[in-house]
Formats: C-alpha cells, structure tokens, sequence
C-alpha cells in the first residue's frame, strides 16, 4: 500500500497535479538549521572576491559575475556568510547580507603585486564566493521532495511501460474470461 500512494503522490508531483506549498510548512528551529545547512552543501558555480568588504557593506565586487544570475535573485556563499544578490553591473553586485541565518562579516579580496618581469605575485587569493544551487529554502525543499521521492521510487521499484502493459493485458483477458463465463 505504501508503494502504491508513493507512486501516486510521486506521479502526481511530476506532472504537476499536487502542488506542495512549502512555506505553509512548520519547521521547527533544528529543522530550519539543518535545511539552511543543506543547501549550503548544494554549490554551483565559484570566483573570488576582488577588494576587501565590511560586514555592512552592500555591495561587493568579485573576479568573474559569469555564473551569477541576476534575474534569479543568486544567492552565494563568502566565508561562513551567505548573501542574496539583489543587482548586478558587471563584477559589481548589491547584496542583501546576512541570508538564512548566517551573521554579516568582513571578507577579504584579493590582493596581488606585480613582479619585476611583470607577471602577478598573488599574496591573497581573495575569500572564495561560491553560487548556491537553490535561492531560497522553498526551493530547496522542493528538490529536497524530489530528491527523496526518487530515491524511493528507485528503491522500491515502479513499473515500466512493459509491466503496465502487461498488467493491463492480464486484467482484461480474466475480465473477458469471466464476462465469457458469465454469458455461458
């Protein structure tokens, strides 16, 4: 039976028939913490930062905006802090700080130094500014549903086109053997 309501639920999710309204869910603080820990697990993309910042400043400047989406509100990952970039003008980003839970904190950009025979001496890299998958816990959750569905699915096996075919076959020869039965 639970078989049979995971592959419901999980059918219905694909094809959009069930809509899951995450912020409607209570989640108690643990949970919250373990969720926003998950998706800081969940990274995409990274670059560096290229001057220093202050916990209060708003915007910040990194070696390559690429891979930063404006339109999707990217959120990223600098140190221990997370930020939710709010515009973009080409590396220089305003950011909202202090996203899911983390606390404001100065960051340090790269600093390097040309040599002699002109090549980069790098004395600091810069923090590492790393793009995470999911922007906010509501879609992370919802990977997070996908994510747990097909697992179970994969686990406890579903059918495919041929055993649905098959099962269907069978159902309608013993319901045509006992119609036949029936008329006799």
């Amino acid at each position: 039976m639970r078989t049979i309501l995971t592959a419901v639920l999980f059918a219905a999710l694909a094809f959009g028939q069930i809509t899951v309204n995450v912020p409607a869910l209570n989640v108690s603080a643990d949970g919250t913490a373990a969720l926003y820990a998950w998706m800081i697990g969940q990274q995409g993309t990274t670059t560096f930062l290229s001057d220093n910042c202050a916990a209060g400043d708003l915007t910040i400047r990194v070696e390559d905006a690429s891979g930063i989406n404006i339109t999707a509100n990217s959120v990223l990952l600098i140190g221990g802090e997370v930020v939710t970039v709010t515009a973009k003008a080409a590396r220089v980003l305003t950011v909202t700080r202090a996203s899911l839970g983390t606390e404001a904190a100065a960051h340090k950009g790269r600093i390097a130094t040309k040599n002699e025979d002109g090549s980069l001496n790098v004395v600091n890299a810069g923090d590492l500014v790393t793009v995470l998958k999911h922007r906010s816990p509501q879609l992370a959750m919802r990977q997070w549903i996908v994510d747990k569905m097909t697992a179970l699915m994969s686990e406890g096996g579903y059918p495919t086109a041929v055993s649905q075919d098959t099962i269907i076959n069978t159902a309608k020869a013993l319901k045509d053997a006992a119609v036949a039965g029936a008329v006799q």
